[in-house]
C-alpha cells in the first residue's frame, strides 16, 4: 500500500461492498489508517445509498449513513454481525423523520449516542 493517494482515489469510486470490506482489511493489515478510512466512509456512503429509497433527501441518506456507521462500529468492536433491529423496525413503522424526532426526545440515550466516531 505504497501509493495511498491513488488507492484512496480507486476507493471513492468503489461501489462494491466486498471489495470495501477487503481494503478495510488489507489497510488494518498495513497499518494504513488514511486507506481505512476511506474505505470505512465510502463503505457506510454505498450501504446507506442501498437502503433508502428517496435519493434526493439528504436528511434520509444522512440517517441511513449513522445506522450504517454504528452497526458498522457495533460489528467491528464485537467481532460479529451486528444489526440495529428494533430501529430498522421502527423505520419501517413510522417512518425516517418519526424515528429521528423520537430518538431525540427520548429522556434516554440510545446506545449509537455514545458511539465512537468512524469514517470521519
Amino acid at each position: 500500500m505504497l501509493n495511498h493517494k491513488r488507492i484512496i482515489k480507486i476507493i471513492e469510486n468503489e461501489g462494491d461492498l466486498t471489495k470495501l470490506h477487503k481494503w478495510i482489511v488489507n489497510a488494518r493489515r498495513e497499518q494504513a489508517q488514511n486507506v481505512e478510512s476511506a474505505a470505512v466512509k465510502r463503505l457506510v456512503e454505498v450501504n446507506a445509498l442501498t437502503n433508502h429509497g428517496e435519493p434526493n433527501d439528504s436528511l434520509v441518506l444522512d440517517f441511513w449513513k449513522s445506522i450504517t456507521a454504528l452497526e458498522f462500529a457495533l460489528s467491528d468492536e464485537r467481532g460479529k454481525t451486528i444489526r440495529l433491529a428494533r430501529t430498522r423496525q421502527k423505520i419501517k413503522r413510522v417512518g425516517v423523520r418519526q424515528t429521528l424526532e423520537d430518538l431525540a426526545m427520548s429522556s434516554t440515550p440510545s446506545e449509537g449516542f455514545f458511539c465512537c466516531e468512524i469514517g470521519t
